[in-house]
Order: structure tokens, then sequence, then C-alpha cells
């Protein structure tokens, strides 16, 4: 088993995260921006979207939060190319010669 921790790599639009000034909130040492990070189904260019998290109250009037950026899990890419490798470099499979269906 791998000792190694998943991690994820997170691309934040500052100019979105500055337009949602409203979602801030203050706390006792800083302010604070909740976000959300929800996988998505067509992990073609991006496996994960960061969007604002809203307030449940919102998010039951059907109110999404924001998307402020996108992440990938690079094990997952790595697991597939890997896989992808391994799939390249099998022999096929040959089937046995049988000497009876030669012609001599």
């Amino acid at each position: 088993m791998s000792d190694r921790k998943k991690t994820f790599d997170i691309s934040l639009n500052i100019d979105e995260l500055r337009k949602q000034k409203k979602h801030f909130v203050e706390g006792k040492k800083a302010t604070y921006l909740d976000l959300k990070v929800i996988e998505m189904e067509n992990k073609q260019y991006n496996d994960f979207v960061v969007v604002v998290k809203v307030s449940k109250d919102d998010y039951d009037k059907g109110v999404k939060g924001d998307i402020v950026g996108y992440g990938k899990d690079w094990s997952r890419r790595n697991d597939a190319k890997q896989a992808s490798m391994d799939a390249q470099s099998t022999p096929a499979t040959v089937d046995p010669i049988d000497g009876d269906d030669l012609p001599f």
C-alpha cells in the first residue's frame, strides 16, 4: 500500500472570488469564503469544480454557488496513464501453431 497522500491541484479565479464579497464571513482571526469542491461527471479536462458555498436556505430555494475554479486529481490521471501503458505493453495473445494444418 502506498504511503503517498492524495493531492489535488486547484485553480481559483481571483477576479471571480473578488465578486463574492457578499459571501465573505468574518471570523475571529480572519475573513473567510466558504467553498465547496464537487466531483464532475465529465472528467475530460478537470475532475472537480470549486463553487462558493451557499446557505442551506438559499440552496433549498435553488440558488447555486458561483463557479470560482477547477481541480485535478493527479493520482487518478496517473493511474489511468499507467493502465494505458500496461495495456500497450501487454503482448497480444497468439494462437499456438498446430502442425496438422500446415501445407507441407
